[in-house]
C-alpha cells in the first residue's frame, strides 16, 4: 500500500496518454509504466457487461500470474509503439472487432418479449414460442430499425435450433447466469444426413447471411506491404469515408505470388484474398486507405476494389447460456461430426456482429465464426457441469472458439474455456488479422489449423496447466500449420509452469521439440520456451523475445496508438487547436475521488475512510481532469468541457 502513488500516477498518465496529451511516459517508475497498460485492460468490459472484468471474470487461481509485467519493451514495439513499422513483422491488429473497433457495441431497447409469444397460445412449447419470435423478427423489413428479442429469467427447454437472417436484430437474455436455454437433443443425426432427416443448421443459435460484391475500380500498379495508397484505373466510384475491400485471387499454388521476396501469403486453395479498409482520400487516380496493406499487391493477380455488403449485419447474441444435456465427449474422430450437433453459436457470412456474455455448457464447440468480418466475441464462458473426458484424447470437447472460412478482423476477448478441448481457441481454414486476447484456458492450446491461417494475434492469454499451449492438431497433410509467410504474433502468453514447449509441425510425431515447418516469420514476444542448451531461438526466421514484456496486451496498445493518432489528426496535428490544452506536466492533471481532488502523492491507504478496507473485489472509480494551476474561471458548459477529460477504474 505504501507504493500506491505509482498506482495513482499510472492512472493519471494512462488517461492522458489515451488522449495523446503526454508522450514522456518513459520517465515514470517501472511499476507505473507496467501498471498503466494493465489498468487499461478493463476497456473491453464495455457498456452492458454484467460483471466487472477484473473483480469477477478472471479466475482467482490465475490472478497471481497476471500482475503487471516488468518494464521490458520489445524492440518491435518500443514504449508507445514508436518502434513499430507497417511493413515489419507485426501487422496492424487494431481494427479487429465490431465496426473495426471504432464504435462500442450498441444496446438498443427491447422490442418483443418471449412471453408475448407464449401468452394466449395454450399448449405452445418454449421451442415453438422461440421459433415464432425469431420468425417474426426475420420478417420485419430492414428499414424498420433495431429488433431486440428478449428471453426473460428462467430455464427454457429448446428442441430445435434457430437462425437469425435479418440485420439489426438482437437476441438478448437477462444475463448469462439468469437465462438458460436447455438443449436435450443433438443435431448430429440431421447433420450426418440420415435417411429422412431434415437438414439442420450447424449450431443451435445461428446468424446466417451472405455477401454481395460490386466492383468499384481496378488496381493498376504494384504496392508494397505496409503502403496505404493504391493506383486505380477509374476513381469515379470511390470517395472518402467509403468502406472498400481489396480482392484478388491466389495463383495455382494458393499463393499471391511474390517469387520468394517474403511478401507472399499462402492461401492453400481457400479462394480470394480480401482486405477491408476505409478510404481516407481520393486524389486523381490515387486512393489513400486508412489501413496499411498487410501484404503486397501485384497487378498480374488482377486486384480490384469492391463494395462488399453482408446480408446479416449488426446482429447480436447476448446475456444468456446454452446448456446441453450432459454426455461424455465422443472423441476427436467422432467430434468432427458430433460437433455440428453440439455447437452453441455460429455466425456465417456476417459483418459487424457480436456474441457477448454467453455461456456454453456441456457443448462440443462454443462459438464458430465462418466467412465473416468485424465480429466481436466477448465474455464467453465454455464449461461443463461435470467432467466429459472421452475418446483417445481424453478431451471434453472439440473447439472452444473456432474462426475460419475466410474470416477477417475477428476479435475474441475476455473468454474463459474451463473444459479441456482438442483445440482450445484459434483458426481453422483461411482467416487473417484476427485477435484472441485476454483469455484463460484451464488446459488449452492456441490453435493454427492450416496454412491458410495467417496474421493472427494471441495476446494476454493464459493457457493454464499445460506446457503444450502452442501445439496444434491439424493433419500432417496440411503442410505448415500457418501460412507462408504467417506473420502471426504470440505476445505475452502465459501458463502455470512458466515455460512452454516450442510449437511443432503436425507431422513431426511425438516429442517436445519445436519445428520450423510449423510456419515462417512468426513472432514470440513475452513467451518463454524450453530450448535446447546453447540455443537462443526455436527456429531461424522466428522473432523470439522471452518475457514478460510491456505492454501486456499488444492489441490494446495498438488500439490506443491508433485512436491517439486519430485524435491528434482531428485536432489539426501537433499545432492544432487542441495543442494549447496539452498539459505541460503531470502536475496539471488531477484525480477526483468522492468529489474531492487528490494530490499526486496520495497513497490509497489514506483513502480508507472513503471506500473502506480494499479487497480483491474492490472497484474504485476516479475521474481524471485537466486542471492547470491558474485555470481561468469560466462559467457554463465551456468550463465543464475544459475540465472533463476522461475517467479510469482502479481495482
Amino acid at each position: 500500500m505504501q507504493q500506491a502513488p505509482s498506482v495513482v500516477l499510472a492512472a493519471v498518465v494512462l488517461a492522458a496518454a489515451a488522449f495523446n496529451q503526454l508522450s514522456a511516459v518513459d520517465s515514470l517508475p517501472s511499476r507505473a509504466r507496467g501498471l498503466m497498460a494493465y489498468l487499461a485492460g478493463s476497456e473491453h468490459a464495455g457498456a452492458g457487461s454484467s460483471m466487472p472484468l477484473h473483480s469477477r471474470w478472471w479466475p482467482a487461481a490465475a490472478a497471481g500470474t497476471r500482475g503487471p509485467p516488468a518494464a521490458l519493451y520489445s524492440r518491435l514495439w518500443g514504449v508507445m509503439g514508436e518502434s513499430w513499422t507497417a511493413d515489419g513483422p507485426i501487422p496492424d491488429f487494431s481494427f479487429a472487432g465490431y465496426r473495426g473497433g471504432t464504435e462500442p457495441i450498441p444496446g438498443p431497447p427491447l422490442t418483443r418479449n418471449f412471453r408475448q409469444f407464449k401468452r394466449g397460445h395454450k399448449g405452445r412449447s418454449s421451442t415453438e414460442a422461440l421459433e415464432a419470435m425469431v420468425a417474426w423478427a426475420n420478417k420485419q423489413p430492414p428499414d424498420a430499425g433495431w429488433v431486440v428479442l428478449y428471453m426473460p429469467v428462467g430455464t427454457f427447454t429448446i428442441e430445435r435450433p434457430i437462425t437469425i437472417t435479418r440485420p439489426k436484430t438482437v437476441l438478448r437474455g437477462a444475463g448469462r447466469t439468469k437465462t438458460t436455454l436447455y438443449l436435450p437433443n443433438s443435431l448430429a443425426g440431421a447433420a450426418d444426413g440420415k435417411k429422412g432427416a431434415v437438414p439442420m443448421p450447424a449450431a443451435w443459435i445461428n446468424v446466417e447471411g451472405g455477401w454481395e460484391e460490386r466492383q468499384l475500380a481496378r488496381v493498376v500498379a504494384a504496392a508494397p506491404r505496409g503502403a496505404s495508397t493504391l493506383q486505380v484505373d477509374d476513381p469515379s466510384g470511390l470517395k472518402a469515408g467509403q468502406l472498400v475491400t481489396l480482392v484478388y485471387e491466389g495463383d495455382s499454388n494458393g499463393s499471391n505470388g511474390g517469387g520468394g521476396d517474403g511478401e507472399s501469403m499462402q492461401e492453400a486453395g481457400e479462394g480470394a484474398v480480401r482486405f477491408t479498409s476505409r478510404v481516407l482520400a481520393v486524389t486523381n487516380h490515387e486512393v489513400t486507405l486508412e489501413r496499411p496493406l498487410p501484404l503486397a499487391v501485384r497487378p498480374e493477380l488482377e486486384p480490384v476494389l469492391v463494395r462488399r455488403t453482408a446480408a446479416a449485419h449488426d446482429v447480436g447474441i447476448e446475456r444468456l447460456s446454452l446448456r446441453f444435456k450432459w454426455q461424455p465427449y465422443a472423441g476427436h474422430a467422432a467430434g468432427e461430426k458430433q460437433g455440428a450437433g453440439r455447437t452453441g453459436v455460429r455466425l456465417s457470412g456476417a459483418a459487424d456482429c457480436w456474441v457477448s456474455d454467453v455461456g456454453v455448457v456441456n457443448g462440443d464447440e462454443g462459438v464458430a465464426v465462418e466467412g465473416s468480418e468485424r465480429v466481436t466475441v466477448r465474455l464467453l464462458d465454455v464449461s461443463a457441469t461435470k467432467p466429459r473426458h472421452g475418446g483417445p484424447e481424453r478431451a471434453e470437447g472439440h473447439w472452444g472458439v473456432r474462426v475460419g472460412g475466410g474470416s477477417a478482423d475477428i476479435l475474441v476477448t475476455d473468454f474463459l474455456v474451463h473444459t479441456r478441448m482438442v483445440h482450445g481457441v484459434g483458426v481453422r481454414g483461411a482467416a487473417r488479422l484476427c485477435v484472441f486476447e485476454r483469455g484463460f484456458l484451464t488446459e488449452g492450446n492456441l490453435e493454427l489449423h492450416s496454412p491458410a491461417a495467417s496474421q493472427i494475434l494471441f495476446t494476454d492469454v493464459h493457457v493454464g496447466d499445460t506446457p503444450g499451449g502452442f501445439a496444434s492438431a491439424s493433419p500432417p497433410s496440411s503442410r505448415p500449420n500457418t501460412g507462408l509467410p504467417a506473420r502471426t504474433v504470440f505476445w505475452n502468453v502465459r501458463s502455470y509452469g512458466g515455460t512452454h514447449l516450442p510449437p511443432r509441425h503436425s507431422d513431426d510425431g511425438g516429442g517436445g521439440g519445436g519445428s520450423c515447418g510449423y510456419g515462417s516469420e512468426l513472432t514470440f514476444v513475452g513467451v518463454k520456451f524450453e530450448l535446447a542448451a546453447g540455443s537462443s531461438t526455436p527456429c531461424q526466421g522466428w522473432h523470439y523475445e522471452p518475457g514478460p514484456i510491456t505492454p501486456p496486451n499488444l492489441a490494446w496498445a495498438q488500439r490506443v496508438r491508433r485512436r491517439s493518432q486519430q485524435a491528434q489528426a482531428a485536432a489539426g496535428g501537433e499545432e492544432g487547436p487542441l495543442a494549447a490544452e496539452r498539459p505541460a506536466s503531470v502536475a496539471e492533471i488531477k484525480l477526483i475521488c468522492a468529489g474531492k481532488f487528490l494530490e499526486n502523492n496520495v497513497v490509497l491507504g489514506s483513502l480508507r475512510h472513503v471506500f473502506g478496507e480494499p479487497g480483491s473485489d474492490t472497484i474504485v472509480t476516479m475521474h481524471v481532469v485537466l486542471r492547470p494551476p491558474q485555470l481561468a474561471k469560466v462559467s457554463g458548459p465551456k468550463q465543464q468541457e475544459q475540465q472533463s477529460k476522461g475517467c479510469c477504474v482502479i481495482s
